[in-house]
C-alpha cells in the first residue's frame, strides 16, 4: 500500500512532528510506503477558487506555486494521514491550503453520491483519509465536533470512502496513535 503523510507541524520540535515521524517510520515495518512531507517546507499559496484546475488546466493549479510537489504523491496514494495542531476546530493554516488543492485529485464534473453532488475521483486511488489532530491542553466539546465533522466533510467532497479522525494531546502515546490507524485501515480495507 502506497501512503503520503502531511506534517503540517510549525517546527521539528513540535507534538505533531514527533508523532508524525513515528507513525511514518512504523508504517515502513508495515511494508507500507510511506512517504512524509513536510508542509511548512514547500511553498503553497492558498486556493483562489478560480476554478482554473477544471476549466483552464484541467487537474493543475494554475497558481506559480509548489502544489505539484503535494498532489502528485496524493494522487498515487491509497493512505492519506494528515498531521495538524487542531485550531478552533479546524486544521492548522498549511494542511488548510494542502486540502482545499486537494481539490484537483477529483474531477470538475459531477455525480450524486448518497444524495449529495459530489465530484468523482479523478484518480481512484485514494481509499482512506485519516487526520491526527493535536490539542494543547483541553478541547471543547464544539471545537472536536467541529474537528470531526471537518475531516468527515473533506472526504466526502474528495470522494474517499473510508475516513477518520484522531484526536491526541501531550501525553497521548505514539504507540497508541499508531494502532488506531493501523486497526482503522485494517477494518475499513
Amino acid at each position: 500500500m502506497k501512503a503520503t503523510l502531511l506534517n503540517a507541524s510549525e517546527n521539528n520540535n513540535d507534538r505533531v512532528h514527533e508523532v508524525a515521524l513515528f507513525v511514518s517510520e512504523h508504517l515502513k515495518t508495515r511494508n507500507i510506503d510511506a512517504d512524509l512531507i513536510n508542509l511548512k517546507n514547500i511553498n503553497i499559496l492558498p486556493c483562489r477558487s478560480c476554478d482554473g484546475c477544471a476549466y483552464i488546466n484541467p487537474g493543475k493549479c494554475i497558481s506559480k506555486d509548489q502544489t505539484k510537489k503535494v498532489i502528485k504523491p496524493l494522487s498515487n496514494s491509497e493512505l492519506i494521514i494528515a498531521f495538524t495542531d487542531i485550531r478552533f476546530g479546524g486544521y492548522a493554516h498549511e494542511l488548510k491550503k494542502v486540502v482545499d488543492k486537494m481539490a484537483l485529485l477529483v474531477t470538475p464534473f459531477y455525480k450524486v453520491s448518497n444524495g449529495s453532488l459530489l465530484h468523482p475521483s479523478r484518480y481512484g486511488k485514494q481509499k482512506f483519509f485519516i487526520v491526527a489532530g493535536h490539542v494543547k491542553g483541553k478541547i471543547s466539546t464544539e471545537a472536536k465536533d467541529t474537528f470531526k465533522l471537518l475531516v468527515k466533510r473533506n472526504a466526502v467532497n474528495l470522494s474517499i470512502p473510508n475516513y477518520c479522525d484522531i484526536v491526541f494531546d501531550d501525553h497521548s502515546n505514539d504507540h497508541q496513535i499508531l494502532s488506531e490507524i493501523v486497526a482503522f485501515v485494517e477494518r475499513s480495507g
